[in-house]
């Protein structure tokens, strides 16, 4: 089990290419890689004959069985039995999420185990950075690869059905970096690599022109300054500083930040007074209002509980929640947020003083990323943000690898 996984996590970006190929009706290569990995896990669990518990699995189980009632309820009361599919399709996303958080624990059960999910994670990220680098260095015309035009600015689409998995794959690759830096058998001689790894994932975020995810690297990127700091792996940080140095100094990096401020403009106009609070988010805000008009205007109070056939696309979890299941699915995911950041936290208190620090820090990262991605998109059903945030939300709750230290001492 343990090496389909990270066979398929390492897949995941050269899978998620065929996003357009429909292999029967409406059913796309994705959405078949989608139930794969929940039906093999089932499969896994059934035939291991282990009866090891998973400690904390209400945390993913609560909203799983949400999503299943709630998507029950719109489906019946809406009359929505024609798009099945679509309600199905949420909760088989999310059930990925779900079955990380029981079968990573049982399948990466010391550090080295982790490093290899790592490693695997690492790897996804390949295929998207090559094609970041061929559009940026070479051009899109190239080799055929796809831009989206949004006024005067230029988004990398690669590939893909759409540019998230860039924004996702920038992400996955820091934590991924810094957990192999918690590695206490590492050659540091190799620490450097890992620094210069960390600047080639933030030119491929800045690449994208998110905002949503320049927050998140800023934020990741303080969590590692301060976790090297305090450990003093002042090589490590010079190294990292210094390559940011000579990045910032780049005409890329000026054109890419001058793209961002632009992106940014309708935000700036809107905090001067000169546009409505509508424009601001890409358009995100005004889709918001105009679902909250609906949600509030055009369905009784026990809708509004259970759930609506309202849908606002991947533009932020929050109101999706809201709307798609209801006041109670909104106050399940916050309930859910609230783990994550609780588990990151329980996470780097164990490790901050021990030689995993690193590792306590990339978990710790997990918080701002899963927080930050719901303002804009759907982290709840983006399958390889799951496969990060909950599976090692699994590792962290049911395995201390302090254990592993006093053990080899």
């Amino acid at each position: 089990m343990k090496r389909f996984v990270l066979y398929f996590i390492a897949l995941r970006t050269i899978i998620a290419a065929f996003y357009s190929v429909n292999l029967i009706g409406p059913i796309r290569m994705t959405d078949i890689a989608g139930l794969l990995f929940p039906l093999v896990s089932i499969i896994y669990l059934m035939s291991s004959g282990s009866r090891e518990k998973v400690a904390r699995k209400g945390i993913v189980l609560v909203p799983l069985i949400w999503l299943i009632l709630s998507s029950a309820y719109v489906v019946v009361v809406e009359e929505q039995l024609g798009f099945i599919y679509l309600y199905a399709k949420q909760i088989f996303r999310f059930a990925n999420g779900v079955y990380a958080f029981i079968v990573f624990p049982r399948i990466f059960t010391n550090y080295s185990d982790v490093k290899q999910f790592a490693y695997a994670s690492l790897i996804a990220t390949v295929f998207p950075m090559a094609q970041i680098f061929a559009i940026t260095v070479i051009g899109p015309g190239a080799f055929g690869l796809q831009v989206v035009n949004l006024e005067d600015v230029t988004l990398v689409k690669g590939v893909y059905g759409n540019y998230g998995v860039f924004a996702t794959s920038t992400y996955i690759g820091l934590v991924a970096l810094m957990i192999l830096l918690a590695d206490p058998g590492r050659k540091k001689s190799r620490d450097r690599y890992v620094a210069l790894g960390f600047v080639s994932y933030i030119f491929m975020g800045l690449v994208t022109l998110s905002r949503i995810l320049m927050s998140q690297i800023m934020s990741i990127v303080a969590i590692f300054v301060y976790a090297a700091g305090k450990r003093g792996s002042f090589g490590i940080l010079a190294v990292f500083l210094l390559a940011m140095v000579i990045f910032s100094q780049t005409s890329l990096f000026e054109s890419k930040t001058d793209e961002l401020l632009a992106r940014s403009e309708y935000e700036f106009d809107v905090l001067q007074g000169e546009k409505g609070y509508h424009y601001a988010m890409n358009g995100r805000v005004d889709r918001w209002d105009e679902g909250i008009e609906v949600f509030t205007n055009d369905y009784n109070t026990m809708d509004q509980l259970f759930g609506t056939k309202i849908r606002i696309g991947p533009h932020g979890d929050y109101f999706y929640w809201l709307f798609a299941y209801g006041w109670i699915g909104f106050l399940v995911f916050l309930r859910l947020t609230k783990d994550v950041t609780v588990t990151s936290l329980v996470a780097w208190r164990r490790y901050k003083d021990t030689s995993y620090r690193m590792f306590g820090a990339a978990v710790l990262s997990l918080a701002p990323i899963w927080i930050l991605s719901a303002v804009g998109t759907t982290p709840s059903a983006m399958p390889d943000t799951l496969y990060l945030v909950f599976g090692l939300m699994g590792i962290v709750l049911n395995h201390d690898f302090r254990e592993e230290s006093d053990a080899s001492t």
